[in-house]
């Protein structure tokens, strides 16, 4: 303990291990805890192994120190292959009691949603349109706001100090943009209609087109040609 520095060091916590997860290094840290709150300490810092980490988070320690380097520096041990845990007590907390007020606490919990789960649970149908000829509609004027309370003075002094000017000009541009964005979407998809009715016309011109007629052979002639020839040369040749 150092309360000059306004921390403490835990050295050294342990329970036997038969014992263990029985809720008794809760109970003694809750205890060393309000212990130092009447002598007002409110930092402890200790330097756990890798084993020891998960029992300090569970105890509110974390690896944020709160707590100025300043103020223990030179004062507690290094260790080699350990993590330096920090954490911070506040006075208006009685730890030895912690556990027993969030149970509490969740119990209050519990009840509030059971009570408002009819409500939360409610389906409202839509707001037709011609009730925003007149403007924006008031908090009240929209299905479930009341029962969310939403409609306090607060909400509604928030809700009048924007000016109409800025409404109007608002829901003039979203509406602007939503029929442009709309025409631009017409105009696309009447494109893609009129491409696809259109007739394939090049495409029935290239299946409509007759074949090309083959070229004439070049080799018949030549044939009949040396056919002659061979005939005059065999008839010569009998003659002689």
């Amino acid at each position: 303990m150092f309360p000059s520095q306004g921390f403490t060091e835990i050295v050294f916590c342990a329970v036997i291990f038969n014992e263990q997860v029985k809720g008794y290094g809760t109970q003694m840290m809750n205890h060393l805890k309000d212990y130092h709150l009447q002598h007002k300490i409110f930092h402890f810092l200790t330097y756990a192994d890798s084993f020891a980490t998960g029992y300090f988070r569970k105890q509110g320690f974390s690896r944020e120190i709160r707590l100025a380097r300043q103020a223990y520096l030179g004062y507690i041990k290094e260790y080699e292959g350990a993590t330096l845990m920090g954490c911070e007590l506040y006075p208006n907390i009685i730890y030895t009691r912690f556990s027993e007020l969030i149970a509490k606490q969740k119990q209050v919990i519990t009840r509030l949603i059971e009570k408002r789960r009819e409500s939360v649970n409610q389906t409202y149908p839509g707001i037709p349109a011609k009730l925003f000829r007149n403007g924006p509609l008031r908090p009240d004027q929209i299905p479930g706001l009341t029962e969310i309370d939403l409609t306090s003075n607060k909400f509604s002094d928030l809700f009048h100090k924007i000016p109409k000017t800025e409404l109007s000009e608002t829901n003039q541009t979203s509406i602007n943009n939503h029929v442009s964005a709309k025409r631009k979407s017409s105009e696309t998809f009447g494109k893609c209609v009129e491409k696809l009715h259109e007739p394939p016309r090049k495409l029935r011109k290239r299946l409509l087109d007759p074949l090309p007629s083959p070229s004439p052979l070049t080799t018949k002639p030549q044939m009949k040609a040396r056919i002659s020839s061979r005939s005059t040369r065999y008839n010569s040749s009998l003659k002689m």
